[in-house]
């Protein structure tokens, strides 16, 4: 099995969400399910990727349908310690 590492903080108007590990095909559903819950009470959230090692498309695609609703509802979802490879895609 595929480790991710999920874990939020609230700091100030925002949650930081800090995402170790691999996001890939196995692990999106919980990074999916993870990002909603956090979504629903927090209209400004920040995803730390720094400790990622791996992502994919199916992570990306999650990633992205969050940002699209966050910002439909006025909200902010922005991305900090992304590597260079991961953000080309």
């Amino acid at each position: 099995m595929t480790e991710l590492r999920l874990s939020s903080e609230r700091r100030g108007d925002c949650v930081i969400v800090t995402v170790g590990g691999e996001l890939d095909i196995v692990t999106s559903h919980r990074l999916d399910e993870h990002l909603t819950s956090v979504r629903r009470k927090q209209r400004c959230v920040i995803l730390d990727l720094s400790e990622v090692d791996f992502m994919d498309t199916s992570s990306l695609a999650v990633i992205v349908g969050h940002w699209k609703r966050l910002q439909a509802a006025g909200g902010v979802l922005a991305l900090a310690g992304a590597r260079y490879r991961h953000t080309k895609t």
